[in-house]
């Protein structure tokens, strides 16, 4: 019936996959838990005020069957559905509780029906109508479930004036012209409202995903724009980026700061013997030696270009900064990589060149990288497979 109600206005009927109507149904009910707790509040307010016109119709000497089918049954019924809205469990059990009270008025329509005067039977008549309203298009009901509600409170409705109390076959008549005429602009209006519900839980879902994706792309085009292709250690803009940040938390907090700058010995000699994928190779080895060394969270190494790598070293001391410089020397000689065309060693070797210091306000820390670089260029004029420390320019540690 649905589908066919759906081909007769025009919807374009949506499918979803079983994990897709399990996703939605969790979103439909998330987004209307606060309208269905005003709703049922109103609901509650609604029964109590009307009793009110129940009064002033069944005058004072009728008022106890008002209370007994209004407030000793409705009513409490109804602010218990209303009170359970606050509940955690609600958001599962939505359906049911708004079906339980439509199934509640329809209960206290048909009670009212069977004790109104004969002269303003028609006035709680139109109550079954209200009710198919509620059902069909306010409660928020699915359209199955709002369908079999409403045809409950038909099925109320004519069991007493067909049958408890019988009406003119013209009043029956009626009574059913109207309520059905309700009841089908209820459900229209129910299927027109989940139609636009889904088309935009889908276009808030495919928005989402092409943020999630756009998202992860920008991610990837960060770790690609800070990042060395080769090695993938960060590239020469993060370092400095880094050390910009590191810098400056230096001068406020008066911080040690040490900066270790990498060269590999004779690695011209090593790609012409050995050939440029060999040399690649020979780099990412080594990049991944440098991580294993250099693993505090706020280390940043770097390839600063070519065979040259630096290693920025936050609150580190130049004597801790020399003692890693040498881990990593000594580490690297474990990893036999190859036969390299240094006239040094039989293994690739490095020179380190090491600088370190507090630094003062206004300074720049390309004075550090230019200290740590002369550093480094000390260590090769020495005789390489060294460690030169800025602060005793003039020894140098060997490595190996």
């Amino acid at each position: 019936m649905m589908d066919y109600m759906r081909e007769l206005l025009g919807f374009e009927k949506l499918e979803f996959t079983a994990a897709q109507e399990q996703s939605y149904r969790l979103h439909f009910a998330d987004s209307n838990t606060r309208y269905l707790r005003a709703v049922l509040l109103l609901a509650l307010l609604l029964i109590a005020v009307v009793g009110l016109f129940d009064f002033y119709v069944y005058g004072r000497d009728n008022w106890q069957s008002l209370i007994l089918i209004r407030y000793g049954f409705g009513a409490p019924v109804v602010a218990l559905l209303a009170w359970f809205t606050l509940s955690k469990h609600f958001i599962a059990y939505q359906q049911q509780t708004v079906t339980i009270c439509c199934v509640v008025f329809a209960t206290v329509l048909s009670a009212m029906l069977m004790v109104a005067p004969d002269d303003v039977i028609w006035m709680y008549q139109s109550g079954f109508s209200i009710a198919a309203v509620f059902a069909g298009a306010v409660g928020r009901l699915t359209f199955l479930r709002a369908t079999l509600v409403c045809l409950f409170i038909a099925a109320a409705m004519n069991t007493v004036i067909v049958f408890v109390r019988p009406q003119p076959l013209a009043w029956v008549l009626s009574f059913n012209y109207f309520y059905a005429s309700m009841a089908v602009i209820a459900l229209a209006v129910n299927l027109y409202m989940s139609q636009y519900s889904r088309r935009d839980y889908l276009t808030a879902k495919l928005l989402s995903d092409k943020c999630d994706e756009l998202a992860a792309a920008n991610c990837a085009l960060a770790e690609q724009a800070s990042t060395d292709p080769l090695t993938g250690l960060y590239n020469r803009r993060e370092l400095e980026q880094s050390f910009d940040r590191e810098w400056r938390r230096a001068i406020r907090h008066q911080l040690k700061i040490s900066l270790l700058m990498v060269d590999v010995d004779h690695f011209k000699r090593y790609n012409d013997k050995f050939g440029h994928q060999r040399g690649d190779e020979c780099l990412k080895a080594l990049a991944l030696i440098m991580q294993k060394v250099f693993s505090r969270g706020a280390d940043v190494v770097a390839r600063y270009g070519g065979e040259e790598f630096s290693v920025l070293l936050p609150e580190t001391s130049s004597e801790d900064a020399a003692q890693l410089g040498m881990t990593l020397a000594t580490e690297l000689a474990k990893y036999e990589v190859s036969k390299s065309g240094s006239a040094i060693a039989a293994t690739i070797t490095l020179s380190i060149g090491l600088a370190s210091g507090v630094p003062e306000q206004g300074s720049s820390y390309a004075a550090l990288i230019a200290l740590a670089d002369k550093s480094l260029y000390a260590a090769k004029e020495q005789g390489r497979n060294r460690l030169v420390n800025a602060e005793t320019m003039g020894t140098s540690t060997v490595l190996s």
